[in-house]
């Protein structure tokens, strides 16, 4: 049975006493709340004698797109972006793709927990000493670099276009 049937979100002890999730505006816990409620957990024996813990099987392929957080949350595009960022700073969310590149194409995060696989934002564990690592949100893949006129010119002709500095652009008839 999914952890989402029953209604109950796992949020570890360990996580709300910390340094780090002290130090989070109300808004962004609000925010990593909502992330964790999209975790799809299930409960495995992780070593031959170990009893069962909690594993996120879905690490790494969370998605929370700006219509959601306008749906759910009722926020705009960049209350949501400033928060999601507060959440990157501290280590309690990872960026695995920016998304972007195409309808549909929507960002995929990692959030904390046991992952069956590599991906897992745990770097709030360190949050406030020096081991802990430093990360920015990476810039969306959606570029407008290349598309424009002057560029379409340079690609076209191999070379510079010369700018119109110094000259008229216009001329007046005496």
């Amino acid at each position: 049975m999914k952890q989402k049937d029953r209604g109950l979100v796992y949020i570890e002890r360990d996580l709300l006493t910390s340094e780090a999730w002290k130090s989070l505006t109300a808004h962004a816990k609000s925010l990593l709340i909502e992330f964790l409620m999209r975790r799809q957990l299930k409960k495995v024996r992780l070593g031959a004698s170990a009893s069962k813990s909690w594993i996120v099987i879905n690490n790494g392929k969370i998605i929370l797109t700006y219509a959601d957080a306008k749906s759910i949350l009722g926020w705009s595009a960049p209350k949501f972006t400033r928060y999601r960022d507060e959440l990157i700073a501290k280590g309690f969310l990872d960026v695995l793709n920016p998304g972007g590149n195409f309808e549909g194409c929507c960002a995929l995060y990692a959030v904390p927990g046991k992952p069956l696989d590599k991906h897992s934002a745990d770097r709030w564990q360190a949050y406030g000493t020096v081991h802990f690592q430093e990360v920015i949100r990476p810039p969306d893949s959606k570029s407008f670099k290349g598309r424009g006129f002057k560029d379409y010119w340079i690609a076209r002709k191999g070379g510079k276009v010369k700018p119109l500095h110094g000259k008229k652009r216009f001329q007046r008839g005496n």
